[in-house]
């Protein structure tokens, strides 16, 4: 935390420029791991107004000791949540919602034990989405549902974007299209993205999905690579994370199985041009890990280090509330046990440490016993409190948080001090 003070010429007031914090445990090397809650519903409160399990609600994770620090909550979109990051704009991007899986126009679905919202899974609603993690601004780039719907029956999801072009049917079907046909899929239209993973060398997105490795690129552009099966169960619908791993000086593609075999979790390395099967390899269980003991169970998500190279995964234990966050030698399948999270992180990945803007207050004026201030730089929402002196437990806040760049606040005494406080 730091502080400055700044000197004015205001007769008896003093104005100390803003107390900035980055929220989380920030790495020491200048990256942090960052995961999103996936889809359970679960409607339990957390006693102050949310839920104690949010859904889509973006983490970070302490590489220490796995515990997570609340974020934002993302964009609301139904079904699947995904997260990767792109180092060449800087950007995390978010995908979520699924291809047409039911005929029931009237299907209900619900966002955290939320009101009913009726047509959930009816319509395609695949959605990709970047966010400005200095900002927490989201800019959609496709969205197959987007609002207001034209048919009024059936919900929309989302920000507003344009509908993918890869997607069928064309045209979104309406609640009176209840035949199968219209629960189409094309051919290069995924159901539901599981992982993503950004290739350096490609410029684009790896997605898993039950029917396979896809790639997307930043324009929303999809093709199908390929359907690799794991040789362990030889199931071809279990891919769930995905990350290009550093493996001495080559960059490798691993697939991890989103349920394991036997006692062993299962990463699979895949040819990126081909989508084969290189090699598997298996995990074993987490000394110290949670239940199901001696058993590794699935392998949800996967990011490695761009510092310490070091692959860290999100292991599925019996508790959906109560995932590991574990390390993972990619080639012994050796792991370690970092902490239980006790969410259900659906995915990870490293992002940059973001450092808000430098605060500055740029104006300061006073009629009578009104002060207006005004500020750049920080991190919204912002505070202003007032004290008669400096005693830290005697602050007062003047007025109501605020998002903008200004506030008028009373003056409530001869001699006051004032600061601005942000996040």
């Amino acid at each position: 935390m730091k502080t400055q003070f700044i000197a004015t010429s205001l007769s008896r007031v003093t104005l100390l420029s803003a107390l900035f914090l980055l929220p989380g445990v920030i790495d020491a090397q200048g990256w942090r791991l960052v995961g999103v809650t996936g889809q359970q519903g679960d409607p339990t409160p957390d006693g102050q107004g949310g839920f104690l399990y949010p859904d889509h609600t973006l983490y970070e994770i302490n590489l220490s000791s796995g515990a997570i620090t609340k974020l934002f909550r993302m964009t609301f979109v139904n079904d699947s949540q995904s997260i990767a990051y792109c180092p060449a704009d800087g950007l995390l991007y978010h995908s979520a919602g699924s291809e047409s899986y039911s005929n029931n126009p009237f299907r209900n679905g619900n966002d955290n034990g939320g009101p009913p919202i009726s047509g959930v899974g009816y319509q395609d609603s695949q959605y990709l989405e970047s966010v400005n993690l200095a900002t927490n601004v989201a800019t959609a780039v496709f969205n197959a549902a987007p609002c207001p719907n034209p048919d009024p029956v059936l919900p929309c999801f989302g920000l507003p974007g344009p509908r993918p072009g890869w997607l069928l049917p064309v045209e979104q079907r309406n609640s009176n299209q209840t035949d199968d046909s219209f629960k189409a899929r094309g051919p290069n239209e995924y159901h539901a993205v599981r992982g993503m993973a950004w290739s350096v060398s490609e410029s684009l997105f790896y997605l898993t999905d039950e029917f396979g490795i896809f790639k997307l690129n930043r324009e929303g552009d999809c093709t199908f690579l390929a359907r690799p099966l794991f040789p362990s169960d030889s199931s071809g619908d279990r891919c769930k994370g995905i990350a290009f791993v550093k493996v001495g000086d080559v960059i490798k593609l691993f697939v991890g199985h989103r349920d394991g075999f036997g006692s062993n979790g299962l990463l699979i390395e895949i040819d990126p041009p081909s989508g084969d099967v290189n090699a598997e390899v298996l995990l074993t269980f987490p000394p110290g890990g949670a239940p199901p003991v001696d058993s590794f169970g699935g392998l949800l998500g996967i990011a490695q280090h761009p510092v310490t190279n070091v692959l860290y995964g999100i292991r599925k234990t019996g508790d959906n509330f109560g995932r590991e966050l574990v390390t993972i030698n990619p080639v012994t399948g050796a792991t370690a046990l970092v902490g239980n999270m006790e969410m259900h992180i659906a995915s990870i990945t490293f992002v940059p440490v973001t450092v808000p803007p430098a605060f500055n207050i740029t104006s300061v004026s006073r009629i009578g016993n009104s002060l207006t201030l005004t500020w750049s730089g920080g991190t919204a929402p912002y505070q202003v409190q007032t004290n008669s002196g400096l005693n830290a437990a005697s602050w007062s806040n003047a007025g109501p948080p605020t998002n903008g760049n200004s506030a008028t606040v009373t003056l409530p005494g001869a001699r006051t001090f004032v600061r601005v406080t942000g996040q």
